[in-house]
């Protein structure tokens, strides 16, 4: 077992999110869609959820906590400014709920959280590129 102090910041919130919401970690893996290995190893920091689990993690935890969740999907309080604002004006929170849409969205489909997760974790199996092997048995001699 890890000690406290090894495990990154983003594990620790992971599992004071799942505690408070007392939720078995096969509880939260199937709300997530997942399994509860895979919320056990972001628990304990060996493996960082994908932008997509963030963004779900962030919709359950909703505003105040979401944002923990969303920042690490790569979305800032910035973006969220920055957002068009809709032609009527509805309620602040509707608004805040339409941009995090939107952008929910968009890190979905940008390599940004690759590349924030390749420099948290550069030395992981994951970042590695396979080693290409040519197949020469086609070739001509």
């Amino acid at each position: 077992m890890s000690s406290l102090a090894s495990v990154p910041q983003w594990s620790r919130d992971m599992k004071s999110f799942r505690s408070s919401l007392k939720l078995s970690q096969t509880a939260l893996g199937k709300r997530l869609n997942c399994s509860a290995m895979a919320v056990s190893r972001w628990e304990r920091g060996e493996q960082p959820p994908s932008a997509g689990h963030y963004l779900a993690i962030a919709r359950i935890a909703g505003p105040f906590f979401g944002w923990t969740f969303w920042n690490l999907a790569g979305i800032s309080e910035d973006d969220v400014q920055r957002m068009p604002a809709p032609r009527a004006r509805t309620k602040q929170q509707h608004n805040l709920s339409h941009a995090i849409a939107i952008l929910e969205i968009e890190v979905a489909r940008s390599g940004t959280r690759a590349a924030r997760r390749d420099a948290l974790f550069p030395d992981s199996a994951h970042t590695r590129a396979a080693p290409r092997v040519q197949d020469h048995s086609h070739s001509r001699s």
